[in-house]
């Protein structure tokens, strides 16, 4: 199906922002808001991840617009992280409507630190109609030491690490590091978040896990997880899930969907893993 693509900016809280509208000569009436991650990575996405994934939904007729926020790529301002990107996902949802105004449903979708976000966010936003959150991060240093534990003990039994351990690809003090739950932060390069995402949120005492889990139990719309075999961050987030109540009842509500896609990695980075990307949520979008 023939594509438009124009890039387009608005302002929030009197910055301006860059976004990128792709319109399908025939449009749906479901429209994809996408969000970057954050931190070093801008509407491109992780390998372009969001420009794939943007024109292969609109190949199929869904529009999408993707932008930067505030302090991210070429928006102006200074970056404030995803406790704080409310007014962003706002200002870009109205322009998004106003550019195509027969879209019905609005759906966010967002990969980790942008898919906790989502999560804190989009229940308060009334045009937000759906949301598809991969990978969600979750930022827990008890249960990333746990998750790493658990991920590095698994890759003692492959052919495949002993092959890099000993063809000098890997550095040995950093597993066993890992293995002890010792190991340094990583920053966004490895886990697609970075302490820079916190920077503005730590005015407030109560941690952003509690505003995640209330936006989940309060979302009335259709809800899909994504969660990537090779992700450290869908392991991390499994831990927090199985470990709590609250968090357990709220995922397993009806409106609550997910699909595990075993050989993708946090950022879908491969040819294979963007089309299944693609493939999964045209899928669910279908079925709106």
């Amino acid at each position: 199906m023939p594509v438009t693509e124009k890039a387009l900016v608005f302002s929030c809280e009197g910055e301006e922002l860059v976004s990128i509208l792709h319109m399908p000569e025939s449009c749906a009436a479901t429209g994809f808001v996408a969000v970057p991650a954050g931190s070093v990575q801008y509407r491109a996405g992780s390998g372009r991840q969001l420009v794939n994934l943007a024109r292969a939904l609109a190949n199929q007729g869904f529009p999408v617009m993707r932008f930067d926020y505030r302090g991210m790529g070429d928006s102006s301002g200074e970056y404030m992280g995803f406790r704080h990107m409310g007014q962003d996902l706002e200002r870009a949802i109205e322009l998004f409507q106003r550019q195509l105004p027969g879209i019905k449903r609005v759906v966010l979708y967002g990969g980790c630190e942008a898919a906790t976000g989502i999560m804190i966010h989009a229940g308060k936003i009334p045009s937000v109609g759906a949301a598809i959150l991969a990978n969600p991060w979750v930022g827990d240093e008890r249960i990333t030491a746990a998750a790493m534990r658990t991920h590095y003990f698994k890759r003692l039994g492959e052919t495949e690490f002993w092959l890099k351990l000993f063809g000098g690809k890997y550095r040995l003090s950093e597993y066993i590091l890992s293995l002890l739950g010792t190991a340094k932060k990583r920053g966004s390069s490895v886990f697609g978040a970075s302490s820079s995402s916190l920077k503005k949120g730590s005015d407030t005492a109560r941690p952003f896990q509690e505003d995640m889990l209330a936006g989940l139990s309060n979302a009335e719309f259709p809800i899909l997880f994504l969660m990537s075999g090779g992700s450290l961050l869908r392991q991390e987030f499994d831990q927090l899930v199985s470990s709590s109540k609250e968090w357990g009842k709220a995922i397993r509500r009806k409106n609550c969907a997910r699909v595990d896609l075993p050989e993708a990695d946090q950022t879908f980075s491969t040819v294979k893993a963007k089309e299944i990307l693609s493939h999964a949520i045209l899928e669910w979008a279908r079925e709106l």
